[in-house]
């Protein structure tokens, strides 16, 4: 069983955050802070995951060492970039921009929240595995501007945006937890190769996509679209009201179309350096990986383990990448003969502080049986 948590940026600050996620009024203080680490290139996003995994057998398919296994998931993914105008106009309203122009891309948003269901094979002494998905599509929202120039006429009489982009969104009808509104497939692999002490191993999960259904919309955009409807100065000002995006298509007068369409799931991509024994759990000594969604870039983690007792060893670690930046993890793990238990805080720091960025948590627990 795999449970983890991760939200992480390298610009909003976590009590921004917080106050987003609680429906807080948000102070000038506060939003303040968040814009004076503003980056240029501003990342943020999460990967929220459970997965339950049951394997059973000593041969599969004819070949001795490897088992049959069943998977349950659930993941939320989000990736996000954007631009620092695209901050500044969303927290403060447009009105600085009086006269002028915003540049609010190039910017991207990808959110996918769904489930999968699969059969493989695995052999864990060699640290390998291959398994198909079955994936339910729960819900979708994807945005992508490659430009997005915003002009404010003096005194707000109009706006005009020139737009080069898309954006996709699944039916609203069945986005709480169990429904459906698309169905796809995925598979998912691992191969490790080299002595029992030192390996590498390589690994893609979720690689695959959803066909979500008769309901979806989504709207293409490349020119101009101007709105002069009403007095449009602070129309994206946080101080009186907030803006969904339904509403914004609706201002600006671009209608979305119905039908399905296909999307890629957020897959992951992992290569690892391995020392230890692998029914051990020790942490991979090198670790890159990269998620298929905006705001993510790769990372990069080097993580070793010190012995605590004859079962109990703690863990450290040091990453650079992702949706953030610089990070210090701590954590510890155990085995006994009937199973293995990690506990990992990513994100040290951040997990603990409100002035910092992101926080991260996951708990692996295995449970083996004669």
């Amino acid at each position: 069983m795999e449970l983890s948590g991760l939200y992480d940026s390298n610009a909003l600050r976590n009590d921004l955050v917080d106050a987003l996620y609680q429906g807080e009024t948000l102070g000038r203080d506060l939003r303040q802070r968040s814009r004076d680490d503003l980056k240029g290139e501003n990342r943020a996003g999460q990967d929220l995951a459970m997965r339950i995994d049951y394997a059973w057998g000593d041969s599969a398919l004819g070949m001795p060492g490897w088992r049959h296994v069943v998977s349950v998931a659930h993941r939320d993914v989000l990736g996000l970039r954007f631009t620092d105008d695209a901050y500044i106009t969303t927290f403060y309203g447009n009105a600085e921009y009086e006269g002028g122009i915003a540049a609010l891309g190039p910017s991207a948003q990808e959110h996918q929240r769904y489930q999968t269901f699969g059969f493989g094979v695995e052999d864990v002494a060699r640290g390998r595995m291959v398994r198909l998905d079955v994936v339910n599509g729960q819900y979708l929202g994807a945005l992508r501007l490659e430009r997005a120039d915003l002009y404010t006429a003096v005194d707000g009489q109009f706006l005009e945006a020139d737009l080069q982009g898309e954006w996709y969104a699944s039916d609203t009808a069945g986005a709480s937890f169990g429904g459906s509104n698309g169905v796809g497939a995925a598979i998912s692999a691992r191969w490790s190769f080299g002595a029992e002490r030192v390996r590498v191993t390589l690994e893609a999960e979720d690689v695959g996509f959803v066909l979500w259904n008769k309901a979806s919309r989504q709207v293409q955009q490349d020119g101009p679209v101007r709105y002069d409807g009403l007095f449009v100065d602070n129309i994206l000002d946080l101080d009186a009201i907030i803006v969904g995006e339904d509403q914004v298509l609706d201002t600006l007068g671009l209608a979305p179309a119905y039908g399905s369409y296909l999307r890629p799931l957020p897959a992951r991509i992992t290569a690892a350096l391995h020392t230890g024994m692998h029914r051990r759990v020790e942490p991979a000594l090198v670790t890159i990986d990269q998620l298929v969604v905006p705001g993510y870039v790769p990372r990069i983690t080097v993580a070793k383990a010190l012995p605590l007792s004859s079962h109990w060893q703690g863990v450290g670690s040091l990453s650079h990448g992702g949706f953030g930046g610089f990070r210090v993890g701590l954590g510890v793990s155990a085995w006994w003969p009937w199973g293995a238990l990690l506990v990992d805080v990513p994100n040290v720091i951040g997990t603990v502080s409100p002035g910092a960025k992101g926080r991260a948590l996951s708990l692996g627990l295995v449970a083996w049986f004669p």
